[in-house]
């Protein structure tokens, strides 16, 4: 809690010293003002402490300042979970981060060789500052003084280029001096010392249309020769050039998504919402990050078909794309694509009613057929057991009507009910034929009158005698022509024998 109470006053302190006087935002990434400065600590201090200001963020409210550190060569974020193997952390009491100030709390000397920067990020984009130094002394050295400088000048061709390093907190027991140093390759590790630039001001000498690069020293000595060396971060100094510059003309010739959008699954015919998302721009100039979601076109913007889609964002002719899932809201009916076919049927043949469907949007048809005596779907009762697309009547005599219900179904959701046309099976029973009875004389035929002719009872005989008397009659015609065929033999043998007779009675003679 202390910690926290002591890193809240501090962040207020620097906040009111280094404010910037500006309250206008501009559309683009963020622009560094003062860089993180390289201070020389003493072990045993309450804080050593690490500022990035922004120009377009008064009171630094607004950006996202992100720090990290640099140790053996591995950089670590700060905002990663404290029980992370942060090996430099056990050099210090603990540390955290206030608006766009970070703090070591007591830190010690081993502490020192670690390098630190701010990523400061706003709708637009990020811009990453320079590396400051960590540099924790002995305890018995001077304290650091609280100092900056700009971080980039620009002046007209006939301008005097005046640098500044303030001062803006040092103990003043100590003796203050000041050293100007120039780097060409604009890091702290090559500076040069310039010869008689030892004030808190230095008049730069930088040739039209060229830029040089200056750190300003800071040393405080106590009455034992100690030193505290403690130093601005570069500052990049440019004076225009009076011939107007032809700049070349900015393309741009790919763009990235670096960041998804926060949100990547949607329900069917919900809207594309890229907040979130960060595209890297790549131009023949460079490159710019930017979450200005504005720029881009997005294709589809609506999101309409279940599954996984690909949206595509384009900028200035260039696109890239990313994958979302949509989820289905609904499913479409199911579509009949043939109906069952009803008829008439002979009592003992099978007749299997069969439907065809499916189902547009997909998932699993469900059937149930249904039978009814009237045609009328009111009257409609369940077959049971009949769940499949296709059903076998049973042989019923008579007329009974079928029809078919089919929905889909797709987890949870479940499509409207389609049902087939009502079709009419008619069971027509077989014709038979009732066997023959014989009537004998005196027997009632149903009438009141016997066969031969006598009085009946009245009762009724189902089939009458006709069969059994034809087939007496053809018996005794059998007979008549048996009778003849004898009697013609009978007189062949009799010619026969007349014949011989006479014969031999010629031959007797």
């Amino acid at each position: 809690m202390r910690f926290k109470h002591a890193l809240v006053a501090l962040f207020c302190a620097l906040s009111l010293a280094l404010v910037i006087p500006t309250f206008a935002i501009a559309a683009g990434p963020p622009t560094i003002e003062y860089q993180p400065q390289n201070v020389a600590y003493t072990a045993g201090t309450d804080w050593a402490s690490y500022q990035c200001v922004s120009t377009e963020d008064p009171g630094h409210m607004y950006f996202d300042y992100h720090w990290y550190v640099v140790w053996d060569g591995k950089v670590y974020d700060t905002r990663d979970d404290k029980s992370a193997n942060m090996p430099w952390a056990k050099y210090c009491k603990d540390y955290g981060q206030v608006g766009n100030v970070f703090v070591f709390e007591a830190p010690q000397e081993s502490l020192s060789g670690a390098q630190i920067y701010c990523i400061v990020g706003n709708e637009y984009g990020t811009t990453k500052s320079r590396n400051a130094y960590v540099s924790i002394l002995p305890s018995w050295y001077p304290t650091a003084p609280e100092i900056r400088i700009k971080a980039n000048v620009e002046v007209k061709p006939d301008s005097v280029i005046k640098l500044a390093c303030d001062v803006l907190n040092y103990d003043h027991a100590y003796t203050l001096e000041y050293q100007w140093y120039e780097t060409a390759s604009g890091q702290l590790f090559d500076i040069k010392a310039i010869d008689g630039e030892d004030g808190p001001v230095l008049v730069a000498d930088v040739p039209e249309g060229q830029t040089r690069y200056f750190v300003c020293g800071v040393f405080q000595t106590n009455s034992m020769g100690d030193v505290n060396y403690s130093y601005t971060s570069v500052s990049a100094v440019t004076r225009r050039s009076s011939t107007p510059e032809v700049k070349e003309v900015e393309t741009v010739e790919s763009i990235e998504i670096t960041s998804l959008p926060s949100k990547t699954t949607y329900d069917a015919g919900e809207t594309v919402d890229l907040s979130g998302m960060q595209v890297r721009i790549y131009t023949n100039l460079g490159f710019m990050d930017t979450k200005d979601t504005s720029l881009f076109k997005v294709n589809p913007s609506t999101l309409s078909s279940p599954g996984t889609q690909k949206v595509t964002v384009t900028y200035q002719g260039c696109s890239d794309s990313f994958n979302v899932t949509v989820n289905k809201t609904s499913l479409a009916a199911p579509v009949i694509d043939s109906q069952p076919k009803g008829g008439k049927f002979n009592e003992g043949t099978a007749c299997d009613l069969k439907i065809v469907a499916h189902a547009p949007d997909g998932g699993t048809l469900q059937y149930q057929w249904y039978s009814s005596a009237t045609g009328l779907k009111s009257d409609n009762v369940p077959v049971a057991g009949a769940t499949m697309d296709h059903v076998v009547v049973p042989p019923t005599e008579g007329s009974v009507f079928y029809c078919c219900s089919v929905k889909a179904v797709d987890g949870s959701l479940v499509s409207d009910t389609v049902y087939s046309d009502m079709v009419e099976v008619n069971y027509i029973k077989k014709a038979t034929e009732a066997p023959g009875i014989a009537v004998t004389p005196g027997t009632d035929i149903g009438n009141g009158t016997a066969v031969n002719g006598t009085t009946g009872n009245g009762t009724d005989i189902l089939t009458p005698p006709e069969p059994a008397l034809k087939s007496h009659n053809t018996a005794v015609i059998i007979i008549g022509i048996g009778l003849i065929l004898l009697a013609i033999a009978l007189a062949i043998i009799a010619a026969v024998l007349i014949s011989r007779r006479r014969k031999e009675g010629r031959h007797g003679r």
